[in-house]
């Protein structure tokens, strides 16, 4: 499941997870991938979402999946590097949030 309100990052994420071999289903609102989830929670096995949406945030859904299935994982897509703090490493190097996308 894949859970975001840019077009753009649905249609990315939903094609990068089909090349992956999966089969998303990607939602626009948090409200309808929750209702989804519900009807058939066994049918998912991760939810990919956006932390900020309007209705409802990922933390929102977050807390409602894990209810339904405590061992849902659920990684989020928070906002776009260029809003985010870089972290340091102790030794000071910068490193950046882990991305639902990373290639590995």
């Amino acid at each position: 499941m894949l859970v975001d309100d840019e077009d753009s990052v649905r249609l990315v994420g939903a094609n990068l997870l089909k090349r992956l071999g999966f089969l998303p289903s990607a939602f626009a609102r948090a409200t309808d991938a929750l209702d989804a989830f519900k009807a058939k929670p066994e049918d998912f096995c991760i939810v990919i979402s956006d932390l900020t949406m309007p209705g409802m945030t990922g933390v929102e859904l977050a807390r409602h999946v894990l209810a339904i299935r405590t061992r849902s994982p659920h990684p989020y897509v928070g906002p776009p590097p260029s809003r985010r703090a870089p972290k340091r490493t102790p030794d000071g190097h910068t490193k950046r949030d882990c991305k639902a996308f990373r290639g590995g």
